[in-house]
């Protein structure tokens, strides 16, 4: 450093003697030396124990960083465990776990405490295996009560956790069917009698969710009445196919739950595969509403991890890929670690993530997997070779590419996500394919879906109700213009869903056809464009004749706005305020958003006007912007140094950290407002599904904060994929929702006593001289009408700053001034012409200025 001061031309300073040379280099060889060091020591301590596989390096470095005090893994339980968020300690001690709670408030105490004595990786090892010894000493007890004749599973089943209520009725469903099928041949009536009890059961559950319940109640029991109609479906179909063995393929094809007394555990069997219950604490989360065609792709996987192949499903967007083999994974009570494949993912962390799976026996799902580049692709089919030849073979351990002895659980699996077609998305290489079983999914059975998850709402008339609003979204996607930005799939049935039982409790006297109408109108109508939107009221009319609604109020809401509105300046006008309306209400619904319209339609005045209104209404919120078109994605998302394997956190991915320290009473919007493309944007599918888990290329994956929401603000999302546009609440704002009277309204709001001579200027000549520009000139760059009168005003507020005498004549010459450098900024010397010609011949009294 002393001789850098003394010698300030750098190249002399440098190569004025060799020994900086040699310095350096040594610096260089120590540094790879002591990165080698600590790839290795951590690569040692996730051998130890797996799940931090799952974890990226500098999570797991601050993780044995703070190994002396057991509560700092708190923060990290999720990117461990499926639904550990939290557990308690001892009241008197840090070192001694009792129990453990979920996301939603599920607590469940451990059969032995758990001390966190040791290394960390040695006491969560301690801590996995307790919870999986929990959770079979609960399941071994429902299933034993299930064979004692006094026990009532329906009012007992609360008692128990709830994922022991979920597999309790899955035994019973089992136990009582298979007893049903081999008496049916002697005794005649058996199966209408079993029938029938599976629908009183059925809807004791529906009538559960009508009570006031709180939150973690109403999941469970909704997840009850979810299963609990597919299995009664199931054996409704028995019945009228007059199936009479327990052997028959109807039967057999059929997720079915044993339960094993030599050893507690409970067997699924579904067709000729049978896996064994993992017991991971999965928590009280909503279940998939399970078709025929879920079952048809549970035989599909249950096949290929009994072949010991991959699954993989494949199928346009929202056509519940992910999902289903999330779900089935649950079924199986096993961890499933969702991967949002990216093009920055490298063959080194894939190998990571396929140690990691092999050894801890979990499933992972690489969603998008065909969105990484060929040549990593073609690592990693190897790397699935080895995995998957391992487990064929049955080896205890076995040698990993870079070296390594893995030990094998054979319980493991490997499933890939793939949309065909889209941008940026690779073909497969062949040998990376014959180790998949595809399944097709194309066409989701959505009226199924749409009356299981009514009858799980409380909803009486589930069956007519979903026939209409099945029929309903088939005709909007028939009739409708055909935008880019529309979506009537899956996510948004499901969103509109999740409105209805809301909407039930919150109205108890309306009649079930009006609340369904209703939902169905305010959650769809936001997004429509303006030519659009009489076509939709009209075909929600039709299809609930004879019913007149009322629109709701948020008095609230209202007064918040009116508020916010004055101290920002803003003209409250009715096409506005809807728009704020509308996007309160996808807010309540959807984590991720999308206001999109032109520019000037008031998109960015919505968002902050939403933020401040939720801050006035006692719930404050925060925004963080950035403009993700600005910058490259690894610039966004992080990136990766190839050589030295180091990570750089991404503006983004930064951001989203920060939003996880927001203090719980806050709420927090990060705004991404800029173009979207498919480069970024992609990146974001795990965040914006149901996962919300940000996936980054070093491993990191990273849960979305309960009180923060993504916002985007795009003029167009032309080169979006469907993917991404069947994941966002949908706003449209058209660019007449502000006409350029509301700017002006605006404008004249800080101008005083000057603001009637102005207004009366604007009255008499700017609108004809709009519509004369529009219809009659031709402009050389198409301007939208908010662009024009935005650098009229501007132009305005630049003269008016040094007029000093300030008479009606000296205004109205600024006017005129300003109005021909607004509207005629764009035309040729010719077309100018034309307008100079039009304002002089014009009827008001402004000409006698010239």
């Amino acid at each position: 450093m002393m001789r850098a001061r003394e010698i300030p031309n750098a190249v002399e300073c440098c190569t004025a003697d060799e020994s900086l040379a040699t310095t350096l280099t040594w610096l260089l060889d120590q540094l790879e030396t002591c990165q080698k060091s600590l790839t290795g020591y951590l690569e040692s301590k996730r051998l130890l124990f797996p799940r931090f596989f799952f974890v990226s390096d500098p999570v797991l470095l601050e993780i044995l960083g703070q190994a002396s005090d057991p509560t700092s893994i708190q923060p990290h339980l999720l990117s461990i465990f499926d639904a550990i968020a939290t557990v308690d300690f001892q009241e008197k001690s840090t070192d001694i776990i009792e129990s453990m709670n979920s996301m939603n408030k599920e607590k469940v105490k451990f059969e032995n405490t758990v001390q966190c004595l040791g290394s960390v990786e040695i006491w969560l090892g301690r801590l996995l295996k307790e919870m999986q010894d929990t959770l079979r000493t609960i399941l071994a007890g429902i299933a034993t009560s299930l064979n004692d004749p006094e026990f009532n599973f329906a009012e007992e089943f609360p008692s128990y956790c709830g994922q022991a209520g979920v597999l309790g009725v899955q035994l019973l469903w089992t136990k009582e069917s298979e007893y049903a099928l081999r008496k049916c041949r002697t005794d005649k009536t058996i199966m209408k009698r079993t029938n029938n009890k599976f629908l009183v059961l059925l809807n004791f559950f529906i009538d559960l969710t009508v009570k006031d319940l709180t939150s973690l109640d109403r999941i469970r029991f909704e997840t009850m009445v979810t299963i609990h109609v597919h299995q009664r479906d199931i054996f409704d179909d028995l019945c009228t196919q007059r199936i009479k063995s327990a052997g028959d393929f109807e039967w057999q094809k059929q997720a079915r739950f044993y339960y094993n007394e030599d050893n507690d555990d409970v067997i699924v069997g579904i067709t000729d595969v049978n896996f064994i219950y993992q017991n991971e604490y999965l928590g009280v989360t909503e279940r998939l509403a399970i078709t025929p065609l879920t079952d048809r792709c549970y035989i599909t996987l249950a096949q290929a991890v009994g072949m010991c192949m991959g699954g993989a499903p494949a199928g346009p967007a929202g056509t519940g890929k992910t999902e289903t083999t999330k779900d089935m994974g649950r079924a199986l009570g096993k961890l499933v670690v969702v991967f949002n494949c990216s093009d920055q993912m490298d063959f080194r962390g894939l190998g990571r993530i396929y140690k990691g799976l092999a050894q801890s026996g979990s499933w992972g799902c690489f969603d998008e997997f065909n969105r990484i580049e060929l040549p990593v692709l073609s690592v990693a089919a190897q790397q699935i070779y080895i995995v998957l030849t391992a487990r064929k073979e049955k080896r205890a351990t076995f040698l990993f590419l870079d070296g390594d002895v893995v030990s094998l659980n054979p319980e493991f699996g490997i499933f890939i996500t793939m949309n065909p077609g889209y941008a940026g998305r690779q073909e497969l290489p062949e040998n990376l394919k014959i180790m998949f079983r595809t399944v097709a999914m194309m066409v989701p059975d959505r009226q199924i879906i749409i009356r299981v998850k009514m009858a799980s709402c409380g909803f009486k008339e589930n069956v007519i109700l979903s026939r209409k609003m099945f029929t309903l979204y088939k005709l909007c996607e028939e009739q409708l213009s055909k935008q880019v930005h529309y979506d009537f799939g899956l996510r948004n049935i499901l969103s509109v869903l999740r409105t209805l039982g809301s909407q039930k409790r919150s109205n108890p006297n309306d009649t079930e056809e009006t609340i369904v109408m209703r939902v169905l109108r305010d959650m769809n109508v936001s997004k429509l464009i303006d030519e659009d939107e009489g076509l939709f009221v009209s075909l929600v009319d039709d299809m609930f004749p004879g019913i007149k609604l009322t629109t709701n109020v948020y008095k609230d809401l209202q007064k918040a706005i009116v508020k916010v509105c004055d101290e920002l300046g803003y003209v409250n006008n009715p096409e506005w305020n809807l728009k704020v309306v509308q996007l309160y209400e996808t807010s309540l619904v959807r984590h991720g958003l999308m206001l999109m319209g032109p520019t000037g339609s008031g998109k960015t005045s919505c968002t902050l006007c939403m933020l401040r209104c939720f801050t006035e209404m006692g719930r404050p919120h925060k925004e963080m912007r950035m403009n993700p078109k600005a910058i490259t994605a690894p610039q966004m998302f992080g990136r990766l140094d190839v050589a030295t394997n180091d990570w750089t956190d991404g503006i983004f991915s930064t951001l989203w950290r920060r939003s996880l320290k927001v203090p719980p009473n806050q709420n927090c919007w990060i705004v991404l407002d800029g173009p979207v493309d498919a480069v970024w944007i992609e990146n974001l599918n795990s965040v914006l599904d149901d996962n919300k888990t940000l996936t980054l290329a070093n491993g990191d994956r990273i849960k979305m904060a309960d009180n923060s929401k993504l916002v985007f603000e795009p003029d167009n999302v032309d080169n979006a994929s469907p993917a991404t546009v069947s994941r966002v609440g949908m706003v449209f704002t058209s660019s007449s929702v502000l006409s350029w009277k509301i700017y002006m309204e605006a404008w004249l709001m800080k101008q005083g006593d000057e603001s009637e001579i102005f207004r009366r200027c604007y009255d008499s000549l700017y609108d004809d001289a709009n519509i004369f520009l529009q219809s009659k000139l031709a402009a050389k760059m198409k301007i939208l009408e908010a662009i024009y009168i935005r650098q009229m005003l501007d132009i305005m507020d630049g003269l008016l700053i040094d007029i000093t005498l300030r008479t009606e004549k000296a205004l109205e010459r600024i006017f005129l001034f300003s109005l021909m450098w607004s509207l005629g900024a764009v035309l040729e010397l010719g077309e100018r012409e034309k307008l100079e010609e039009f304002l002089l011949k014009h009827s008001s009294k402004l000409r006698m200025l010239y």
